[in-house]
């Protein structure tokens, strides 16, 4: 039987305007993902003796994320409200995920950008309300 595996309904995100504030979750999530790439510059030549050579280049990351959309009876609503406003305005916000809220869970926070939102349902199913969020700067893993 597997040990300290998290599942991911113990999953978070919160939003916030700055790092030195402890935030709010943006709603009740269903799904959610950190995705994070490393680009690599190609300096492949005529003496790299038909192999490709690359450095290193620039790194970036994203957070996407679908949340039960909050009716307005709901404190929820009024984060999700901000989120959407925020991607009208260009607000920079601070960003922080948790793959589980347990102990031995893992964090990963930064500083972003609201890039995109969706919203939508089916006929037997919640409305829901995505979210995608670029980085700006690192993120960070503790």
């Amino acid at each position: 039987m597997a040990t300290n595996v998290f599942t991911g309904r113990a999953g978070e995100l919160l939003i916030s305007a700055t790092s030195g504030t402890t935030g709010v979750t943006l709603g009740k999530m269903r799904n959610w993902s950190v995705d994070v790439t490393g680009d690599v510059v190609d300096v492949t030549n005529f003496d790299s003796d038909s192999w490709r050579e690359s450095l290193d280049g620039v790194k970036g990351w994203t957070i996407s994320a679908e949340t039960v959309m909050a009716s307005t009876a709901v404190a929820a609503t009024v984060y999700q409200d901000n989120a959407r406003a925020a991607l009208g305005t260009g607000t920079r916000q601070y960003f922080r995920a948790y793959d589980s809220t347990a102990s031995g869970g893992h964090s990963f926070s930064g500083h972003g950008y609201i890039t995109g939102w969706t919203l939508g349902g089916e006929l037997e199913g919640a409305v829901m309300h995505g979210f995608s969020i670029t980085g700006d700067g690192a993120l960070t893993e503790a």
